[in-house]
């Protein structure tokens, strides 16, 4: 299981190319339970590095192993589960994620758990269903680690706009800023999302020069991290000067 472990870490740490090589080395010589893990990490690489045709069969894999060798009950099956609703998030169809997540939430606990819900809430809030979201939100962040607070926050801010409660959301995208500043520094992508959402919500209770400061440090942020030709550059820039002509 050590190999397990460096591979994972590996992809925690954003060394993509050495986990690859590290899941090769298991999917090619390994028993079947480490087998049916390693086909999870592929999957799960695969997803992380936008080759989703990629991790496709690899996931089939992945889920028929793990019936196999852990059953269709066992904390692997969910984990499986969590990973089928990423899938079909990333391919479009929040409906089968939704279908997804309850499955794996009867099987999973703790960080785990927080994590699948906070992917359930994103699909709910794609399919337009905000009140349904919130509470999912308020229950994940029961059982979320410090890193799945910084999700969290996020996703409450907008399903609080969603709901028509912009200084709920106010709140929210504050604390969603705080905690992406500690975890990822202020020049981060992630801290300007938040200071966008900041913008949004700013924008829905009638303060626009509020919204149009949050948007020109978060402007200024995606800017120096993406590259100021980057489409998402582009349109934060022009919401900008929309918000610029309502001052």
């Amino acid at each position: 299981m050590r190999e397990l472990e460096q591979a994972a870490k590996a992809m925690e740490e954003g060394d993509y190319p050495g986990a690859r090589r590290l899941i090769g080395a298991l999917l090619a010589e390994s028993p079947e339970p480490v087998r049916a893990l390693a086909l999870g990490l592929g999957a799960r690489h695969a997803m992380d590095c936008g080759e989703d045709e990629a991790a496709r069969p690899l996931l089939a894999e992945h889920e028929l192993l793990v019936a196999q060798v852990f059953g269709p009950l066992s904390t692997q099956a969910g984990e499986a589960w969590a990973l089928r609703a990423r899938f079909h998030r990333l391919e479009g169809r929040p409906e089968r994620a939704v279908e997804a997540s309850g499955r794996a939430l009867r099987l999973l606990e703790g960080e785990a758990r927080a994590a699948c819900r906070l992917g359930l809430a994103e699909a709910l809030l794609e399919l337009g269903q905000a009140e349904e979201a919130a509470p999912v939100l308020v229950e994940a962040r029961r059982e979320a680690s410090p890193a799945q607070l910084a999700q969290a926050e996020p996703l409450q801010a907008r399903a609080a706009l969603a709901m028509g409660l912009p200084r709920l959301a106010i709140g929210h995208a504050h604390a969603a800023i705080e905690r992406s500043h500690a975890l990822h520094g202020p020049d981060s992508p992630a801290f300007a999302d938040a200071m966008l959402l900041l913008a949004a919500a700013y924008q829905a209770e009638g303060d626009l020069e509020s919204a149009l400061a949050a948007a020109d440090r978060a402007v200024a942020v995606l800017g120096r991290a993406l590259g100021p030709e980057h489409p998402e550059v582009g349109l934060a820039a022009a919401w900008m000067l929309s918000l610029q002509e309502g001052v």
